[in-house]
Parts: C-alpha cells; sequence; structure tokens
C-alpha cells in the first residue's frame, strides 16, 4: 500500500517513518495488515542507518537522514553496498566508491543521479519563470515555432535571433531591431556591445552578461496601450516575470529572493539563491535554509517546496 506525503504530495510507502523525497515524518494511518517493505531494485543505502531506499530518494525512509550527508558519528555505511567503513574512510573499502564523490554529489554520483540540459524552474512566491538554456541559437518572433515568443502584429513572424557561436544579434526582420537605444536598425551586432535590445521599436529586453551566460527578459514596453491593442496582454505579462538565461559553460548565477530579479550586480544587504551548473550538473544552494551546492536530480524534485520545475 502506499500513501501520499502530506508535505510534497509524493506517493510512499505506507510503512515509511519519513518521505524520502523531501525528509518529513511520514503521515501515520493504522495499517490492518503486515505488509512486507517493499522490494528494491538498485537501492541507496542509508549512510547513517544501512537501510535500503529508493534509487531517488535524498533521505532514508527509515530514519530521515539526509542520504548524502556525512554522518557525525564513527562509521559510514557505504550508500552504495552497505558496507561499514570509517568515518575518514575516502572510498568504500567493498566497492570502491568514492565518498567525496557521495557526499559532494560531484563526479560518479552527478552522472548516476543528476539532472543535466535545459531546465525551466519557477518560484511559487514571485511567479518567476526562469528558462536555463544550453542552444546555440536562440529565435525571436511573432511565431509560435520561436525560442521567445511577440504576439504583436508589428513583430515578424521571425524577427532577429541570437547566434551564441559567433556571439552576434542577428535581424532578420521588416520592423526592425535595435539595440542601446539608438535609432538606426540593426543587421548583425557582436553581443559584446549590446547593453539591451528593443524589438519592433516597442519591446525592449535588457541584456546582462556573466562568465558563460546571457541572460534577459522583457524590460519594458513603448506604446504599451497600443502593443496591447495590437496584441496579446497576457503574453507581456508572462514576459515580465519570465528570465532566459543563455548557457555556454559553468557558471554561477544570483537570483535575489524577495522579488525575484536578476541583476548586472549585487545589493550588499539582499539574500539571494545560488544556482551552478557544475560539469554540466546543475546545483541549487540557498543559505538560509542551510542548503548548499543541492544536485538537481533526474527523477524528483530537490528544489525546496516553493521551486519546481515546469515543461
Amino acid at each position: 500500500m502506499r500513501i501520499n506525503c502530506d508535505q510534497c504530495g509524493k506517493k510512499i510507502n505506507s510503512i515509511s517513518n519519513f518521505c524520502p523525497f523531501c525528509g518529513t515524518e511520514a503521515p501515520r494511518r493504522t495499517v490492518l495488515f503486515t505488509e512486507n517493505k517493499q522490494e528494491i531494485k538498485n537501492p541507496i543505502f542509508c549512510v547513517h542507518c544501512r537501510v535500503k531506499n529508493i534509487p531517488e530518494a535524498i533521505y532514508c525512509s527509515d530514519c530521515g537522514e539526509h542520504l548524502y550527508k556525512k554522518p557525525i558519528d564513527n562509521q559510514i555505511f557505504c550508500g552504495q553496498c552497505g558496507q561499514k567503513n570509517k568515518s575518514k574512510a575516502k572510498v568504500c573499502i567493498e566497492c570502491g566508491l568514492s565518498f567525496l564523490d557521495w557526499f559532494s554529489m560531484k563526479g560518479e554520483i552527478a552522472e548516476k543521479l543528476g539532472f543535466r540540459g535545459n531546465l525551466s524552474i519557477r518560484e511559487k512566491m514571485t511567479g518567476f519563470i526562469y528558462h536555463f538554456i544550453s542552444n546555440s541559437e536562440f529565435s525571436i518572433g511573432r511565431n509560435s515555432t520561436n525560442d521567445l515568443v511577440i504576439p504583436c502584429s508589428w513583430v515578424s513572424g521571425n524577427h532577429c535571433h541570437f547566434d551564441f557561436k559567433k556571439k552576434r544579434l542577428i535581424d532578420s526582420s521588416t520592423n526592425g531591431s535595435f539595440i542601446n537605444r539608438k535609432p538606426d536598425h540593426i543587421k548583425s551586432e557582436p553581443l559584446e556591445f549590446i547593453t539591451e535590445f528593443n524589438i519592433a521599436g516597442s519591446f525592449t529586453f535588457p541584456l546582462i552578461k556573466k562568465e558563460n551566460l546571457y541572460v534577459f527578459h522583457l524590460g519594458a514596453i513603448m506604446d504599451e496601450k497600443e502593443c496591447r491593442r495590437n496584441g496579446d496582454g497576457a503574453s507581456f505579462d508572462k514576459l515580465r516575470k519570465t528570465y532566459f538565461i543563455i548557457q555556454n559553460g559553468d557558471f554561477e548565477l544570483k537570483i535575489q529572493k524577495l522579488d525575484g530579479y536578476i541583476g548586472e550586480t549585487l545589493k550588499p544587504h539582499s539574500k539571494y539563491y545560488t544556482f551552478k551548473l557544475i560539469n554540466g550538473f546543475y546545483y541549487y544552494s540557498d543559505k538560509d535554509r542551510n542548503i548548499e551546492n543541492m544536485l538537481l536530480i533526474k527523477n524528483t524534485n530537490t528544489l525546496p517546496a516553493n521551486w519546481i520545475k515546469v515543461d
């Protein structure tokens, strides 16, 4: 029998003491029959108590401890084979698993569990959506086939596109693309000179450049009433709360907590979420919640409760 965790909503075994996905104490229910523990294929052994857990688990379903947090006592149970090891051991004496990889969720462990590729996430409190994209090109236009769709009648179907290999913004429109508040239409401009770009004289996007990153979102609409009469206002509102983050290698990016904004510089008294890409895998940190470089896992959401992955 399986029940829903009353915190994260995931299906868990009815005899589990803790949810393996969020670590909260499992709901208590009277069981009128004896239930055997489920057979688990390719289990993760709890490094604290040696109990077998499902492969995508983050917390032990029996003792509730974090499966990738090193015990403070003088023993470690190997997460791969369950063998007992000394707390100072660097590798398992039975299977050779690297504990440095295990407790940092890097290397072999990241290869086994980690999520990689394009990622879209939403922060429920602010409503902001963040698209992390690794494509070499990024298209903008009115047609739904574009990566960034601007549904306004004077935006061309395929208005312009970024070529990140050549590091240029290339225009192919009727009503033009503009950069840095200059009046002239561009044809092809190097990204290193662009601080903001404008689509068809109406839609302005600040462009933030960081190491291995280009970040932009809809910052302003000129003649907004007219644009709404000739376009989809709801889509414009959504674009104001959507960041496009084009990556080209490992990075570190901080997102301001209270308002969800990504800025060119950090504010000294503000609090931030931190996202990193390390060797192609995503890691998330939130110092206020004692989360430090949590690996994003393929088959479950390892972000805090107010963050979700979106399609």
